[in-house]
């Protein structure tokens, strides 16, 4: 049960700490020694789904609490630094290792010919997106790319390259995953994941013995040279 006292509420025998700002919410949940500052879980909400004591309704224990922000308050669970808590990755699986060498190669002369294309002629595109799109379209190309592979044990099938896909981990100064312009999914990856993960793009995170290792294909973000007066 949730009993509140200011910008704190009581859920069985924690303190549960809420602070609120501008932008977000995040809502604190107190180690067994209750004292402020001290927490077992951090969970940040967006300003539109901050919350009161009183929206809480009865929970059996914390972990009920948590997958209660987290799937209806659009809640992010971070840890007490307030660094995103990311799942750890989906490996490349040894049955991929073959399929990887061609693919990274396939992805480097695709990302040469961009460059290329782009010295000869710089006015092609106006904005990057464009850019995105000619390198998606040329690794599309590839017959070993353009495939419809199952999404873990699911009947749903989903392709392997995929635009605004999430980082693997936030950079040192973010405070969440931003996106890669482009990224190229191995089939085995896909295949250990659940459709569940998909759509929020933590579809190679499932399991935590992976070795983290992510194939991807992102656009140069060397300078575009001046154009021609």
């Amino acid at each position: 049960m949730a009993t509140t006292g200011g910008q704190s509420f009581w859920l069985n025998d924690r303190r549960v700490i809420v602070r609120t700002g501008t932008k977000s919410q995040t809502v604190n949940v107190c180690t067994r020694q209750n004292a402020p500052g001290e927490y077992e879980a951090v969970y940040r909400l967006p300003i539109l789904s901050a919350i009161a004591a009183s929206d809480v309704p009865e929970m059996a224990d914390l972990h009920a609490f948590g997958t209660w922000l987290v799937e209806t308050r659009n809640a992010l669970e971070e840890r007490p630094s307030g660094q995103p808590v990311v799942p750890a990755a989906v490996g490349i699986s040894a049955v991929d290792e073959a399929w990887l060498r061609v693919a990274v190669e396939k992805v480097e002369q695709a990302v040469d010919l961009l460059v290329d294309d782009f010295a000869e002629h710089p006015y092609r595109h106006r904005v990057e997106h464009s850019l995105h799109l000619q390198l998606y379209r040329a690794l599309a190309d590839h017959r070993q790319f353009d495939v419809l592979a199952p999404v873990g044990t699911s009947s749903l099938r989903a392709g392997l390259i995929h635009k605004e896909w999430p980082e693997t981990l936030p950079g040192r100064d973010a405070d969440r995953r931003g996106l890669f312009d482009l990224a190229v999914l191995a089939p085995s990856q896909l295949a250990r994941a659940s459709i569940d993960q998909f759509p929020a793009g933590t579809d190679p995170r499932a399991d935590r013995g992976g070795s983290g290792r992510r194939l991807r294909a992102c656009t140069p973000r060397a300078r575009p040279r001046e154009a021609p007066q």
